[in-house]
C-alpha cells in the first residue's frame, strides 16, 4: 500500500508527527459487540511514528466506492460524536478509510437494550430521555457540517455506530460522502439543508420501523417533526422543560417556514 504523507496533532505527543504511517489490517471479520452479527467494517491497527492506535478500516465497494475526495472532503471534521476519518488508503482497487474504533451499530445496540430505549404506553412508543439524548448527539454532527458548509449524502442507519464510554453508548456517525458548496444562495442553502434534515428523519423512522416500535406517541412525533426547524440545541428536553418563550419561537419558527414554502 502507498500511503500519503501524513501530518496530525497527537494531544498524548503534544507535538507533530510527521512521516509514513502503516496500517495493520487483522483477519476475521469485524463483530458487532451488541449481537456478534459481523459489520461492513474490519479491525486495525493504525501506527504513526511510535504511536500503535486500534482502528477500524471501511472499504469501500462497487456500489459505495470511497475516493480521495471523500477523505479530503470530511479529514479536518471533528465532532465527538462523529467518527474520525484518520486517513485514505487503496486496497487493490478499492479505496479505504482509517477510522477511530467503535464497538457496535446503533441499532444493535437499541435491540439489546430495547426497553431502556422506548417507553410503550397503550400500544404507543416514547423515546426515553437515553435515546433522545443520542439523537440530538446525531443531529449536533449533521448541524455543524451544514455549519462549515458540507452536505452529507450518506445519512443512513447503516452508518450509525455506538462506542463505549465506561458502560455508556455513545453516539458515533460515520459521513464520509459530503458535497462541499460554498456561495449558495439562501433559498438554495435551504432547500439542501431540508434534504438533509428529511433523510435524517427518515433514518430515525427506518429505526423505529426496523425495531418494530411504531406507531410513535404524539409527543415523540412532535419531537421528530422539529428535526431541523431550529437549532438542535432547543431539541435538548423537547418540548418537556420549554418555557413559554421556547414555545413562542417555536410556532414562529414553524410559520416562517411555511411562508417561506409557499
Amino acid at each position: 500500500m502507498n500511503f500519503e504523507e501524513y501530518k496530525k496533532v497527537y494531544v498524548t505527543l503534544g507535538e507533530e508527527i510527521e512521516g509514513e504511517c502503516k496500517v495493520y489490517i487483522r483477519k476475521g471479520q469485524f463483530t458487532n459487540y451488541y449481537d456478534g452479527i459481523p459489520m461492513d467494517l474490519s479491525a486495525g491497527i493504525y501506527e504513526m511514528g511510535p504511536l500503535k492506535i486500534p482502528c477500524v478500516i471501511k472499504k469501500g465497494t462497487d456500489e459505495h466506492p470511497i475516493t480521495p475526495e471523500n477523505y479530503c472532503a470530511i479529514k479536518e471534521f471533528r465532532h465527538k460524536n462523529a467518527v474520525v476519518v484518520e486517513n485514505f488508503f487503496k486496497d487493490g482497487d478499492k479505496g479505504c478509510l482509517v477510522l477511530s474504533e467503535v464497538v457496535g451499530t446503533f441499532e444493535g445496540c437499541l435491540r439489546r437494550n430495547l426497553s431502556l430505549a422506548f417507553q410503550q404506553k397503550c400500544d404507543v412508543y416514547k423515546f426515553s430521555p437515553a435515546l433522545r439524548e443520542m439523537i440530538v448527539d446525531f443531529c449536533k454532527v449533521v448541524e455543524n457540517l451544514l455549519k462549515v458548509n458540507l452536505f452529507p449524502r450518506n445519512i443512513t442507519l447503516d452508518n450509525l455506530y455506538v462506542t463505549c464510554i465506561g458502560n455508556r453508548p455513545v453516539m458515533k456517525v460515520l459521513i464520509y460522502d459530503v458535497e462541499k458548496k460554498e456561495g449558495l444562495l439562501p433559498k438554495q442553502r435551504c432547500q439542501m439543508q431540508e434534504r438533509v434534515w428529511d433523510e435524517v428523519k427518515l433514518t430515525i423512522n427506518s429505526l423505529c420501523k426496523n425495531l418494530d416500535c411504531l406507531p410513535l406517541h404524539h409527543t415523540t412525533n412532535k419531537f421528530l417533526e422539529y428535526i431541523g426547524k431550529d437549532t438542535i440545541a432547543k431539541l435538548d428536553g423537547y418540548p418537556d422543560v420549554w418555557t413559554y418563550k421556547d414555545k413562542e419561537w417555536y410556532l414562529f419558527s414553524i410559520a416562517a417556514a411555511d411562508r417561506e414554502r409557499s
